[in-house]
């Protein structure tokens, strides 16, 4: 994250002592009214995420372990952007940007060779520990899947990593015992579910080739979902909207186990949302938010 001023953003000591946390939590309007791109963002962003934008900075800031951060989504302006996937702002700019390479990633592809795949795996109830780790071994094994097909040899892939979290005391029974094969402890734990989204090229037009494939490493209970991409009738269209999907971030329970597309519901309490911060930044190094991303061309090979 390239920030101009890393001692104000570093320093929740500062921050204390010039007193804007105090007026965060107090939910103080000046401080809102103030902040330099929120006149922008009213343009931008419904009212909804504004008020969603307020609470998020509110709950971040409440924590000294996620203060800083807090402070930096805060902070947030066009010359020093923080670069958070959290900040609406940033994630609206990461989602432009990835809906270009994606596009000109897959610009030769015919739309009759592109299928959509997610991978889940085993849950966690410690994503700040286990999500750095889960990351490089996950890309491995995906790799290895890949290559190993004599079916995929110039196939080539663009995906990004993802964790959704599950509350069960509001999932269905059905969803429930589907977890229970990753893990799933007890009925009140909080629970993170790593998984994988990617658009995949091949070179032939049976897709069964693909999940087959990834199957033969991935073997849990529908761990493994593929299918063509056919929501929209263009190409263009269909990566549009699979492109800004990988790369959502969203601050709410996923009421569901589906492949295709999970449901989300309410909203994250403030201590799932602190873990759920840290855990979203656990991975982000210099590579900044590319560490999410999986870009993969056997045909270079």
């Amino acid at each position: 994250m390239n920030m101009k001023t890393p001692s104000t953003i570093t320093n929740p000591a500062l921050f204390q002592k010039q007193r804007d946390i105090a007026y965060i939590q107090a939910n103080k309007y000046p401080i809102w009214r103030n902040q330099p791109l929120w006149p922008q963002k009213n343009i931008m962003f419904t009212p909804s995420d504004n008020t969603r934008r307020r609470n998020l900075i509110r709950i971040l800031t409440a924590s000294q372990t996620t203060q800083a951060l807090g402070y930096q989504i805060f902070k947030c302006e066009r010359t020093q952007k923080c670069g958070s996937p959290l900040c609406n702002y940033c994630r609206t700019k990461l989602q432009d940007r990835y809906e270009k390479r994606v596009d000109n990633y897959f610009t030769n592809a015919q739309q009759s060779r592109l299928c959509w795949i997610t991978i889940i795996d085993d849950l966690t109830y410690k994503p700040v520990n286990d999500f750095p780790k889960w990351v490089p071994n996950f890309k491995e094994r995906i790799k290895y899947g890949l290559e190993n097909s004599p079916f995929l040899k110039s196939s080539r892939a663009f995906g990004a990593f993802e964790i959704d979290v599950k509350n069960p005391a509001q999932l269905k029974p059905a969803a429930l015992k589907t977890l229970a094969h990753y893990g799933l402890v007890n009925n009140t734990d909080i629970a993170y579910m790593p998984h994988f989204h990617a658009i995949i090229q091949i070179d032939f037009d049976e897709i069964k080739f693909v999940r087959t494939a990834l199957k033969k490493i991935f073997k849990t209970k529908n761990q493994v979902h593929v299918a063509p991409i056919t929501k929209y009738p263009t190409k263009e269209e269909n990566l549009r909207e699979l492109s800004r999907y990988m790369f959502k971030f969203r601050m709410q329970f996923a009421d569901n186990v589906n492949l295709g597309k999970s449901k989300y519901g309410s909203d994250f309490d403030d201590v799932t949302m602190h873990t759920y911060a840290q855990a979203v930044h656990s991975i982000i190094s210099q590579r900044g938010i590319r560490q999410y991303e999986f870009m993969y061309n056997l045909s270079s090979k």
